[in-house]
């Protein structure tokens, strides 16, 4: 039997948020927000190696423009780049909270990686339909709430009225 192999690291994180978005309706965002970071790892025990160091530089950027009512432009761009002696192994495809994520096992990395982590939406892909160290995905795409955008009143939802009376 082989004996656990722990490794030890020091983190130092850096990042810059700007966020003027406002939020009328679920899911629906008016406005602009963006995330730039950077992180460094830097690996304190010496197991098989001798003080490696990851670097990882990153951004997120989302911009959500009102065209008509709830009907909203929603345009994303992020990336991450990893360097240095160790690296991390970003997945692309898949999209966030997924029920059945589809992972696509026989993509395997041919390198060694310290770390790994989801590049997502990529909406029709399988989770790892792409990887390496470096990833750059833009999305578009437009929310229209259907019955908030086409009705003049608002919605009454008698299901939550039920659940309400539960707590009398």
């Amino acid at each position: 039997m082989q004996k656990d192999l722990k490794t030890t690291y020091g983190l130092f994180n850096l990042e810059y948020v700007y966020d003027n978005t406002i939020n009328p309706a679920t899911n629906i965002w008016h406005g602009l927000r963006y995330k730039i970071y950077g992180d460094l790892y830097n690996q304190i025990t010496k197991a098989n190696t001798d003080g490696k160091f990851l670097f990882n530089l990153g951004f997120d950027a989302r911009h959500y423009l009102p065209l008509y009512r709830n009907l909203i432009w929603a345009v994303r761009a992020a990336g991450d780049f990893s360097f240095g002696d160790q690296k991390v192994v970003y997945y692309l495809g898949g999209v966030d909270n997924w029920f059945s994520p589809k992972f696509m096992d026989g993509n395997t990395p041919t390198d060694n990686y310290t770390y790994q982590s989801l590049a997502v939406n990529m909406r029709g892909f399988k989770q790892n339909i792409g990887h390496g160290n470096n990833a750059i995905v833009v999305n578009s795409e437009f929310r229209l709430p259907v019955f908030s955008t086409l009705l003049n009143k608002p919605i009454n939802n008698s299901f939550s009225e039920i659940s309400n009376w539960s707590n009398l």
